[in-house]
């Protein structure tokens, strides 16, 4: 109802109409997510173009897998229903390899189908206060008319104009410095299309933050239970820990109160930070 809460009911018939609504969000921003959720290309990625949460008429649809595999869900809504589809063994064991979009999903998209055909679904119409802009991708500014790689995109307010400074003498988009240690990574997806800027700035740890409380899961392997490492300020971070295992930008985590420590290999500059873990 793009934002419109009302209160469930349970009947064998209707025997009043709809009960009165309640705006808890705005339109455009619950309009926004519904065509986010709708966009087959958008998890592409992860999915495929050709995976159980397409459907050949717009529907918003969500998956989720919890530990283990012990449950899956796919929620999935137009105009007109909501489905929520869970998957999982009555006695809380977990499945083989299960997921949302490979479990839940293909119940999900067989109801709808149904539906559909049977009752017939529509898509939202957008409130007027979503406008469509177009911007660069990596920098989330209005492209100028010449800027190549633009995109058309649905916003809930004019984003700003680009800068100057937002792109290098060859054209490549200047993103921030936290941004540099990711570009010279395998992790890194976007090539020579963008470059960071310059830091001038101190050597900060930015994740974990001081006193950081992390549980354990007891339903993962310990050796997937690890901690992301982050910090501003320097090209390279050497990390290291007196009770923790670093490899390069991670720690794995076990039960216990831990100093972690960030180097700048080129400076000698160094930050620390600590945190506790615990038992879930």
């Amino acid at each position: 109802r793009l934002g419109v809460y009302r209160p469930y009911r349970l009947l064998l018939r209707e025997t009043s109409g709809p009960a009165t609504g309640q705006r808890v969000f705005d339109p455009g921003a619950a309009y926004l997510v519904a065509d986010m959720l709708a966009d087959n290309s958008a998890r592409a990625a992860s999915f495929g173009l050709n995976s159980y949460l397409a459907h050949d008429f717009p529907v918003a649809c969500k998956t989720g897998t919890s530990s283990d595999y012990r449950d899956n869900w796919a929620v999935g809504y137009t105009p007109e229903f909501t489905v929520a589809v869970w998957i999982g063994n009555p006695d809380g064991s977990p499945m083989r390899a299960i997921t949302g979009v490979s479990g839940a999903a293909p119940v999900l998209h067989a109801v709808f189908t149904d539906l559909r055909k049977q009752r017939g679904t529509s898509w939202f119409n957008a409130p007027e206060s979503v406008e469509q802009h177009r911007i660069h991708p990596l920098t989330g500014r209005l492209a100028a008319a010449d800027r190549a790689g633009a995109v058309t995109e649905k916003c809930l307010w004019k984003p700003e104009a680009d800068r100057p400074g937002d792109f290098d003498a060859e054209g490549r988009a200047v993103l921030p410095p936290e941004y540099a240690h990711w570009l010279r990574s395998p992790q890194n997806s976007l090539g020579s299309l963008a470059v960071a800027a310059a830091s001038a700035e101190e050597l900060r740890i930015v994740t974990p933050r001081p006193g950081s409380i992390y549980f354990l899961d007891p339903d993962l392997p310990s050796s997937t239970q690890n901690l992301r490492l982050t910090a501003n300020g320097a090209e390279a971070v050497r990390w290291s820990s007196p009770s923790l295992w670093c490899d390069f930008a991670r720690a794995q985590l076990i039960a216990g109160t831990h100093t972690i420590t960030a180097e700048d290999p080129l400076t000698g500059r160094r930050a620390e930070t600590w945190i506790e873990v615990r038992p879930l």
